[in-house]
């Protein structure tokens, strides 16, 4: 009986072991397929987790699009930094294909050396790196088509692209399911088309056509088309009230703005539509207050920290002199975290204001600053003469920095509470309306039937307090090459404009994409010892070579002095140099020795702490949570008898 007992509980526990295996072979299996993008993201910056504005543009995909994947497996053996970035790019996109419901299609290819893989990637215009000394190269790209045929293609995903990799494959998509090529009206009198009998369309004109459907409307107009997607307003001086009711109406049904405005406009003042020298200014002053926008037209910013150097004329003779007045903005001035600018490495500024804003209506992220060391200079004093030295000599920085461009965000009201202006232009044509029309002339002012009152979604608007960043003289240099006049970029204008102007493009979804982090996380202690022990062997390693040289040319003379002698044979002097001066060497070797030992135990010292911390930390808490909890365990379970037997009543 007992043996069966025991044959039993044996057939039980084997059995039990045996479903426990299955249960966990059917978990796994169903959970690679069930479960494939499923993600807990723990990252400091959300890596693994797609924006909603990304969700809303997957889900709104009408029509097929076909993602080509190509992805060489020789980035695992000679390039892992490239192969895991080509890891996580595959599964964004599995993420992808498994949010848009069917409406797209992944690929995913192996281009090896010679196959005709590798012959659609170059011919798509993918660019391959080097992986071996025999020339092979490998390939991370991607190509994207929609139902038309219409092609985007990543020549090669860079890592350094990373923190924007979410925003470019939503930028990619959203372009393919809407291929019609976007609107961008220009409300401006500057020559920007050019004057045909001096000069030729600006180049930032010619850019912009090469990428949109350019639009110049009426500057008197009073309504904006429809079908504009973004209105790009350039200086926008002494516009009427029913120009700016027509701008006020488009932003609340939902349009898009980039706006250009200046304290002094200096390309207008030498413009054949100019009046002449003096001060340009150019605002929008309804819309800014409905805005909460504070701009002085009065004066500029000058910043001797980015200042551009100029020849002026002192005392008779041409210097070179930092001209506050005009700026050059880098990277430390210019915001890294917005897609905008991220890429944007130099912005030349002539006489630029800032903004303001107040009351909160309106959420502003700057995308260019001035350094702290600026100061508000009145216009007056650049408007008639530009005098760089004595504008040097008269300043006194602020120690506070000021918004030169920024992207506004948020919910509006009119400007025009009381409806839309009148038309002053019908006005003059009618008669003075007598006593007995007052009523009806009184209805005229009220708001119009179809106003819109209220943005419903909230509005996306770029401004910038320049205008001059916009001509050729201030980020173009045209040069004579092969018979042609090229012109040749001197700063990022030019990608500034176009990357904000396809940015404002896309939906609201994707305005509301940003930049996120990178997936490697370094151990930024480790570098930092790696660069103070890197400083104190370039240190040590250069006192050596000092050494050697001064000892060589001790020598040299020596020779010298021997050779004069007639001598051939080694003196006892230069066998004494000599040996001092294999003494040297060897001393400093083994400085350096010491430096670089000193350097890795330092680094070994850390890593083995981090390995211990990673690797080891966490089971053997499991172990001692484990261990206590089978000592209580064991200690609720001993036997009746081993406890001490409970107290005895003796009666007497």
């Amino acid at each position: 009986m007992t043996a069966r007992r025991a044959f039993d509980r044996n057939a039980t526990i084997t059995a039990i072991i045996a479903l426990a295996i299955v249960f966990f072979l059917a978990v796994t299996v169903l959970s690679a397929h069930a479960l494939k993008v499923v993600r807990l993201d723990l990252t400091q910056d959300g890596l693994y987790t797609l924006s909603d504005g990304t969700r809303t543009v997957l889900k709104d995909i009408e029509e097929p699009i076909t993602l080509r994947l190509y992805a060489s497996r020789l980035l695992v053996e000679h390039a892992p930094q490239y192969a895991n970035y080509g890891a996580r790019v595959r599964e964004l996109l599995d993420q992808y294909v498994h949010l848009s419901g069917g409406k797209l299609r992944l690929q995913v290819f192996n281009p090896t050396p010679y196959s005709p893989e590798e012959d659609e990637a170059v011919a798509a215009g993918m660019q391959g790196v080097r992986v071996n000394r025999a020339g092979d190269r490998a390939y991370l790209g991607l190509i994207a088509a929609n139902s038309t045929d219409d092609e985007e293609v990543v020549p090669f995903f860079d890592v350094e692209r990373e923190p924007y990799l979410e925003y470019d494959l939503t930028k990619m998509i959203f372009n393919l399911a809407h291929p019609k090529k976007k609107v961008i009206g220009v409300l401006s009198e500057l020559p920007m088309q050019g004057d045909m009998r001096r000069f030729g369309p600006w180049s930032i004109t010619n850019q912009m056509r090469q990428f949109f459907d350019l639009r110049f409307l009426e500057y008197t107009t009073d309504a904006i088309d429809k079908d504009v997607d973004v209105l790009m307003i350039v200086h926008p001086s002494g516009l009427s009230e029913r120009t700016q009711y027509a701008i006020d109406q488009y932003l609340l049904r939902g349009g898009k703005a980039m706006i250009f405005v200046d304290p002094h406009s200096e390309v207008a003042a030498t413009s054949p539509m100019g009046e002449g020298m003096g001060p340009n200014p150019s605002t929008i002053q309804k819309l800014f207050d409905a805005w909460g926008i504070e701009f002085n037209t009065e004066v500029f910013v000058g910043d001797l920290g980015n200042a551009m150097r100029v020849q002026a004329m002192s005392e008779g003779r041409a210097m070179p002199v930092d001209y506050v007045a005009w700026v050059g903005f880098g990277p430390e001035s210019i915001n890294r975290d917005d897609v905008i600018t991220s890429q944007v490495e130099r912005l030349n500024f002539g006489s630029a204001g800032s903004f303001t804003v107040k009351d909160g209506k309106l959420t502003a992220t700057p995308l260019v600053t001035s350094s702290k060391r600026s100061m508000q200079i009145t216009v007056s004093q650049v408007a008639f003469q530009h005098n760089p030295v004595k504008l040097l000599q008269g300043f006194v920085p602020e120690n506070r920095s000021f918004m030169i461009a920024a992207r506004l965000r948020g919910k509006l009201d009119t400007a025009f509470p009381d409806g839309p202006p009148p038309d002053k232009s019908k006005d003059a044509k009618t008669p003075p309306v007598t006593a007995g029309k007052a009523e009806e002339a009184k209805a005229e002012t009220k708001p119009a039937p179809g106003q819109i009152k209220q943005s419903a979604e909230p509005v996306n608007i770029i401004l910038v307090a320049d205008t001059d960043m916009l001509t050729d003289r201030m980020w173009i240099q045209t040069r004579d090459v092969m018979g042609q006049r090229v012109g040749i970029p001197t700063a990022n204008n030019g990608d500034f404009v176009i990357n904000a102007l396809d940015n404002l493009i896309g939906s609201n979804a994707l305005i509301s994409l940003r930049g996120r982090g990178f997936s490697a996380r370094p151990f930024h202690r480790l570098e930092n010892l790696q660069r103070e022990a890197e400083f104190k062997f370039r240190k040590t390693e250069q006192g050596l070579q000092n050494k050697i040289k001064e000892v060589e040319e001790k020598l040299a003379n020596l020779q010298k002095e021997e050779g004069a002698e007639g001598g051939t044979i080694m003196s006892d002097r230069q066998k004494a140099t000599m040996e001092q001066f294999r003494t040297e060497l060897v001393d400093a070797r083994r400085e350096l020795r010491k430096v670089q030992h000193a350097l890795r135990e330092d680094i070994e010292s850390l890593d083995t702490g981090l390995k211990i911390l990673n690797i080891w930390a966490m089971p053997g808490i499991v172990s001692i949570v484990a261990i206590v909890s089978a000592v209580a365990r064991q200690r609720r379970r001993r036997p009746q008898s081993t406890r001490e037997p409970p107290a005895q009543h003796v009666q007497a």
